[in-house]
């Protein structure tokens, strides 16, 4: 399996924030030096709308985490969310 870097997509109100296209930028070069995969993840209540603009830019794969927990920010809701995604990703970087 290739090394990847995971993004943890930002979003609000159902809006991707700017940031997460530069971080995708920033990972995407430090991809192609170190020949590593890049992948999205994006968590929510609903994620497909949010995933599929991702995708659609930047062209990623992109997993998406939903849960009711997840709705709005909670740092508990997403270090669990995200830490067992992470156990199965085994990442090399973390942006």
């Amino acid at each position: 399996m290739k090394a990847q870097i995971v993004i943890v997509a930002q979003h609000t109100s159902g809006q991707v924030d700017p940031v997460t296209y530069e971080v995708i930028a920033c990972a995407q070069e430090l991809g192609r030096k170190q020949n590593f995969a890049s992948i999205v993840v994006v968590l929510g209540k609903k994620t497909r709308g949010l995933a599929q603009e991702i995708a659609d830019t930047c062209g990623l794969e992109i997993i998406g985490i939903e849960n009711e927990a997840l709705e709005m920010y909670n740092a508990e809701a997403y270090r669990a969310a995200l830490g067992e995604a992470l156990m199965q990703l085994h990442p090399a970087y973390i942006v």
